[in-house]
């Protein structure tokens, strides 16, 4: 955004060319590096209030779940096992998040990636890069997933954010898997299904152990 009309409720924006997502290169290991370099770069000094926090977004999303009447054990187990793995990362500096930064909110600009689209919560840097590592993992098979491929597919893909962030391999999983439950959580709680994001969790966790 260049500038905005409050009371026009104007927006000017910066046009993006040709604006394709990353979601078209996410089998090209040199573009992946540059788009994880945003993750990097992005998380910035809190300077401004009234944001949500990513502990809010985890405990407004796992209360709603729990409040829900038909639940799923192995969701239950995951949250749990969320919730003690971000405790982890509670002692780390706050920073504002994009928050959003997948392969569908990053556009190609001539040369360069650039992320839109921000949702903006406040939470640890090393967080910006979960939603990254384990969404539109389907994309980088042309067969039927199995539970070994997306294991090796969000290992290559840890593998390729520890080079550009410098964080470890498991701790990369550990993150990935804190946002695939809460994007689960979110999805169950709208009505959609599961199985595809069980599926996910199932492969995160064997990389974490």
């Amino acid at each position: 955004m260049l500038d905005h009309d409050d009371a026009g409720y104007g927006l000017l924006l910066e046009r993006l060319l040709p604006g394709e997502t990353f979601r078209g290169s996410i089998r090209d290991e040199a573009a992946v590096k540059r788009a994880l370099q945003l993750h990097r770069d992005f998380p910035m000094p809190v300077s401004s209030e009234g944001l949500l926090r990513f502990d809010e977004w985890l405990t407004g999303a796992f209360a709603g779940y729990r409040a829900g009447t038909e639940l799923e054990p192995s969701i239950l187990a995951h949250i749990g096992l969320t919730e003690t793995l971000f405790k982890n990362f509670c002692n780390e500096p706050d920073r504002l998040l994009h928050g959003d930064c997948h392969h569908e909110n990053i556009l190609l600009d001539s040369e360069s990636w650039k992320a839109v689209d921000p949702k903006g919560v406040i939470g640890p840097a090393i967080l910006e890069s979960g939603r990254f590592l384990h969404n539109f993992v389907e994309d980088e098979r042309d067969v039927p997933l199995t539970h070994q491929y997306r294991i090796e597919i969000l290992r290559r893909r840890c593998q390729l954010a520890s080079e550009v962030l410098g964080a470890s391999l498991q701790t990369l999983a550990r993150v990935a898997f804190i946002d695939a439950t809460l994007s689960t959580c979110w999805s169950v709680n709208s009505g959609q299904s599961s199985t595809k994001a069980l599926a996910l969790l199932a492969a995160l966790k064997t990389l974490i152990d």
